[in-house]
């Protein structure tokens, strides 16, 4: 008996607090200020080519969409082609692999990410990848927060135009900027 009065008490918690607010649906006003609801199609977002040869789209962050808490994109990755070991200071990753296959370096841990494969990546903790196999990768990635877009935008060049990689000081103060550390090889 106890327990039925526990669940019900909880079901009544939450039908309370979803009937709680204002009873009004927000407006188009209400919604400026958290971004705006967009649909991206397949190669849409801000098109860049990281370091110069891997496309990236940005989907959500301060500037696609207006997001003030979210940060996510897309990257493909050659054939042999890796992402240096770094870490990310203060935001969560979630990565979705949706092509090819990766080895993916958690810690002290390598993993394999199949297509179909979501990988977490806590804050703090160290993070490389590589295109294993003859099949480009491709991965969906969000932050919870804004930071790492910086690194990204930073680290590429817009379609058409020329990548010129940043010099190691200026390298070192982007991970500040983007509470990134990239692991020594």
């Amino acid at each position: 008996m106890c327990r039925r009065r526990g669940w019900l008490w909880l079901l009544v918690a939450i039908s309370t607090a979803c009937r709680s607010g204002t009873g009004t649906p927000p407006t188009a006003r209400d919604t400026v200020d958290y971004g705006r609801p967009t649909v991206f199609a397949k190669g849409q977002g801000e098109q860049l080519l990281m370091r110069g040869t891997r496309p990236l789209f940005i989907v959500a962050d301060s500037a696609t969409v207006g997001s003030r808490s979210l940060v996510a994109g897309y990257e493909e990755v050659a054939p042999g082609d890796s992402g240096r070991v770094h870490m990310h200071l203060q935001e969560d990753e979630l990565l979705f692999v949706h092509r090819g296959e990766m080895e993916i370096r958690l810690g002290d841990s390598t993993h394999r990410a199949a297509a179909g494969s979501t990988v977490f990546i806590p804050r703090r903790t160290w993070i490389g990848f590589r295109t294993v196999g003859a099949d480009t990768a491709g991965f969906f990635f969000v932050f919870n927060t804004p930071a790492f877009e910086k690194c990204l935008r930073a680290q590429s060049a817009p379609v058409g135009q020329p990548y010129v990689p940043l010099s190691d000081e200026a390298f070192r103060r982007l991970g500040q900027e983007c509470h990134r550390v990239v692991k020594a090889p």
